[in-house]
């Protein structure tokens, strides 16, 4: 918490009390008028530079750069025992800080993703098109939803039910167009 504050004018320190009534109040050296607000976050506690899980039984595996951290992967390069501050994801790997560093010098960084295409919206795009009158797309929305069924989610997480619906949309709309043509040549 900060308990005094220099005045801008004689650089003089300051109570805060004296300064917190809501209006302007003078200084007691310059006098100069004063008014000062302070965010509510400035009478918070500092937080504790803790990250990741404390260890709770010594069955757990720990950290190796911080032995009172729960470990949380392993390193691909080295094998470490990583807490969540100490991993680094790349390329659906973890890796220690030391292990990227080496990788680098030696040329072989992996490659960190930035992006990924969203193969269910894509799937489900299509089904809900072929519906709308292209007719065409639902077998490639079947396609689509069925070779990239099981693909990594994008870098921003979404629920899983996009993949069902679109074969489930595609699939009807080939019955249904199916059931269009048979009845066609009956008649």
């Amino acid at each position: 918490m900060m308990d005094s504050l220099a005045c801008p004018a004689c650089k003089g320190l300051l109570s805060r009390t004296a300064l917190t009534s809501g209006s302007p109040q003078p200084c007691p050296l310059c006098h100069a008028l004063l008014q000062v607000e302070f965010f509510p976050a400035a009478d918070l506690p500092k937080p504790s530079r803790e990250v990741g899980e404390p260890l709770t039984t010594g069955e757990e595996a720990a950290c190796f750069h911080h032995p009172d951290r729960k470990a949380s992967n392993l390193c691909a390069a080295c094998g470490r025992f990583l807490c969540r501050l100490c991993d680094f994801e790349v390329e659906e790997a973890h890796y220690c800080a030391a292990c990227l560093e080496q990788k680098r010098k030696e040329g072989l960084e992996p490659r960190w993703v930035t992006s990924r295409v969203r193969y269910d919206e894509l799937a489900l795009t299509l089904a809900v098109l072929a519906w709308l009158g292209l007719v065409f797309l639902s077998p490639l929305a079947l396609v689509v939803a069925w070779r990239f069924r099981k693909a990594p989610p994008g870098l921003t997480q979404r629920r899983n039910w996009r993949i069902p619906l679109a074969l489930s949309l595609a699939t009807l709309h080939l019955l249904a167009l199916v059931l269009v043509v048979i009845l066609i040549m009956v008649n």
